[in-house]
């Protein structure tokens, strides 16, 4: 399936009209953020919205210690590009906005244009979103940044482990929370794989004080979600969870 898409991807024929021409040294990033962008977490139960901006910073880091030249990018939905986080992207870590995709608005393809665009780039940077995973995954790229996001309870959590790739040496994984990376072609998926799975005990890890709230309660401790809520998102400081 995958040589499968990447040859349509290959002779789909589009130009890129109105994209930025994009280097080998280039860093694409997606962004996406659930619950329209208002949150970037709730305590009705425990869910985080996106990545924080530290995961995003630890993958321009290590990009621009190896491509000190390359430019970073993002890609979103339009009604995202004056969310905090990118917002944050473009001031602190000197990104630019793609916009090209609206262009193709009347046709209804924007979002094939987009990501068709970022699955041509050498080195990508996803959020948690199918459209992320598969334009990485189906992509030439030779890195691609990967989070380990914890936060979201039941289903969709251990569906995100479970989409981590074995075997691909250009996967590098990110664990914003601990502060560690995980190189695929270091040998360190497994580890990588574990480190998400424990994941799944990051609630109580966060509000050890409160455990039972996280899990048998209907929320999280008010104040100490907002302690949270500051420390990692202080774009959203005037924000209610």
């Amino acid at each position: 399936m995958q040589s499968i898409m990447r040859m349509v991807i290959s002779n789909t024929g589009m130009n890129f009209a109105g994209y930025p021409s994009l280097t080998t040294a280039d860093l694409v990033i997606h962004f996406r953020a659930y619950f329209r962008g208002k949150t970037p977490a709730t305590r009705l139960p425990w869910r985080l919205a996106q990545q924080p901006f530290a995961f995003f910073e630890m993958a321009v880091k290590l990009h621009r210690s190896k491509e000190p030249s390359g430019k970073i990018w993002i890609v979103c939905k339009s009604n995202l590009r004056p969310h905090p986080t990118v917002q944050r992207l473009v001031t602190e870590l000197g990104a630019t906005v793609v916009t090209a995709g609206d262009g193709y608005n009347t046709t209804h393809a924007d979002w094939w244009a987009d990501f068709l665009w970022v699955a041509s780039a050498k080195h990508i940077c996803i959020a948690t979103s199918t459209f992320g995973f598969w334009a990485a995954f189906l992509s030439f790229a030779e890195t691609v940044h990967f989070p380990i996001f914890p936060g979201i309870s039941g289903f969709l959590e251990k569906t995100w482990c479970h989409l981590m790739v074995p075997l691909d040496s250009r996967y590098i994984y990110h664990d914003w929370w601990g502060n560690k990376t995980f190189q695929a072609r270091e040998g360190e998926y497994f580890s990588a794989r574990g480190n998400c799975e424990r994941m799944a005990d990051f609630c109580p890890n966060l509000f050890p004080e409160n455990e039972a709230a996280c899990f048998a309660g209907p929320k999280a401790p008010k104040e100490v979600f907002k302690r949270f809520v500051a420390q990692w998102f202080p774009e959203f400081s005037n924000s209610r969870g």
